[in-house]
């Protein structure tokens, strides 16, 4: 993995590195220092002693949206997915979060921007469902062991047993709405491998207990996820999501939709057939699944957001701008 150093400078030219230790979080300035929000959430006055902080909403970092403003930072932010996010303010004296005064937004709201300008962001909302409860599990001999992997609709877990004895050497499990993890994955003693293999290591020793190629890992998912959703349970979303604006003076709220105008884009020409070639037949011509003729498209997309105490500025890929005041 490479390398990724950050370093701190101050207005008089100086600077020094630091290390935050979550090398994947983002940065959000604010006046009273910089808040680090990745595995997990902490804040430097001075960008080299950190202080972790306790999430109000769980460890559901994805559902967060976070805005500096002035000398703190707001963080809307729900522990149920399907209810409104509500704001809470950084508390730098005691290093917690306190609610504050500023608008509720609604379930399914998402950044569109992952590091916001001071005072100001975009987001959007998504569409929030609930899917049908479903359990489906797979398992496969590993030598000595039995590997067993299930998942829900809630989230996955996976366990080692000794064959011979039954007793559990190593088991893990992780929520969808609570988990948030790297490029390592979301599991201590499971590492994957380059070519889509995996081993499980030993919580004690550390050594390798089973290793599982990339051919039988594929043939173990391939059972794994043979199952088929309710598509009932899924409703179709929305092609574009309205994108509003968030943003605060520090006494005003902003919380406004962006207009967005669209335009009808034709489907580029496809081939009239699909050609399949099994093994010693001669080729055989499939029909070719319905293809869209047309959808919607931006005329121009938010590329840049700026904003005072009067006012905010929304910078538009086409050359224009939106202008918000407080």
């Amino acid at each position: 993995m490479p390398s990724i150093q950050r370093v701190v400078g101050t207005w008089d030219g100086a600077s020094t590195s630091t290390d935050l230790g979550d090398a994947w979080s983002q940065l959000f300035a604010f006046d009273g220092g910089v808040l680090s929000a990745g595995e997990t959430m902490s804040w430097s006055a001075d960008g080299q002693t950190w202080t972790e902080l306790t999430n109000p909403f769980g460890n559901g970092h994805g559902r967060n949206l976070l805005l500096s403003s002035g000398d703190t930072i707001i963080n809307f932010g729900s522990s149920d997915r399907n209810e409104p996010l509500e704001p809470y303010a950084l508390d730098v004296s005691s290093s917690t979060w306190v609610p504050v005064a500023g608008p509720s937004l609604p379930a399914g709201s998402v950044p569109q921007f992952g590091e916001s300008m001071h005072g100001a962001t975009l987001y959007s909302v998504e569409p929030v469902w609930e899917p049908e409860p479903f359990e489906h599990s797979a398992s496969v001999e590993l030598g000595a062991y039995t590997y067993t992997q299930t998942i829900t609709e809630s989230g996955e877990s996976y366990v080692l047993v000794d064959t011979a004895t039954g007793g559990v050497v190593v088991e893990e499990a992780f929520d969808y709405d609570d988990a948030f993890y790297g490029p390592d994955g979301p599991y201590e003693y499971f590492e994957y491998e380059p070519f889509g293999g995996f081993t499980i290591n030993d919580p004690t020793t550390g050594e390798v207990l089973v290793e599982i190629d990339d051919v039988q890992a594929r043939d173990f998912y391939d059972e794994l996820y043979s199952y088929e959703f309710e598509e009932a349970n899924y409703p179709e979303p929305p092609m574009f999501s309205e994108i509003r604006v968030l943003a605060t003076n520090g006494e005003s709220w902003i919380d406004a939709p962006l207009e967005m105008s669209f335009e009808t884009m034709e489907a580029p020409p496809m081939p009239a057939t699909t050609v399949v070639v099994d093994d010693g037949e001669e080729p055989a011509e499939a029909p070719v699944e319905e293809m869209m003729e047309e959808w919607i498209e931006p005329t121009a997309w938010p590329d840049s957001i700026a904003a005072n105490d009067s006012v905010v500025l929304v910078g538009m890929s086409d050359g224009t701008y939106q202008l918000f005041e407080f």
